[in-house]
């Protein structure tokens, strides 16, 4: 009789812990299961992201070429009208010269 029940308690242990090894390997697996879902998960955040800088890169990189664009075409036309005044000043210039020697050289010529 001790015997039996030693051997009742010994199959009770035997079942619980055959439970508590397949509630284990259960948790194994979910375990296991949750790490791919989360290096899945975080793959695809870096993808995100990834396409997000890119996305952004170029249009950056768009923006930068229309502003050198703008700034090109606005040196230009600053160029020409550099150019407008500089011509402006050679006439003034020559006329200065001209109001200044023109009596200069009528006193030398004509006395």
């Amino acid at each position: 009789m001790a015997a039996d029940a030693l051997e009742i308690r010994m199959a009770r242990l035997e079942g619980a812990y055959q439970q508590l090894d397949r509630r284990l390997g259960d948790l194994r697996t979910e375990v296991v299961a949750l790490r791919a879902e989360l290096r899945d998960e975080l793959a695809a955040v870096r993808t995100e992201l990834h396409d997000g800088l890119a996305a952004l890169r170029s249009e950056l990189h768009g923006a930068v070429g229309g502003l050198s664009t703008e700034t090109r075409g606005e040196i230009a036309e600053l160029r020409q009208d550099i150019r407008r005044v500089n011509g402006r000043l050679d006439w003034l210039v020559a006329g200065v010269l001209l109001a200044i020697l023109a009596p200069v050289l009528v006193r030398l010529f004509f006395p």
